[in-house]
């Protein structure tokens, strides 16, 4: 019962992404993507390769980036590499070591 009543499932759910990813293609981007501009994203780790990516992309989309890492170094170059384009950010140290 359980195996009939799975696949029953898992096929319904096949077509409803089906017909939602054709759907997809008549409604503009427009309309499917939220606009981030003026909004404060918090980057924890922006210190490392991926926070920093991440940081740089989210304030080309016009976000206010607060950069957040144990790294000092790391956000410090993070913060240079926005403040050379331009871009609105703030920094932030954080050191949890002492509560381990």
């Amino acid at each position: 019962m359980y195996s009939v009543l799975g696949l029953v499932v898992n096929f319904s759910l096949f077509w409803i992404y089906i017909v939602e990813a054709f759907l997809n293609k008549f409604i503009p981007v427009k309309y499917r993507a939220k606009d981030i501009r003026g909004e404060i994203a918090l980057i924890t780790g922006a210190g490392g390769c991926i926070g920093r990516h991440l940081a740089v992309k989210l304030a080309n989309l016009g976000c206010i980036v607060v950069c957040w890492d144990i790294d000092n170094e790391g956000t410090v170059l993070s913060n240079l590499m926005l403040f050379s384009n331009l871009m609105l950010c703030c920094l932030f140290k954080s050191q949890f070591s002492h509560y381990v």
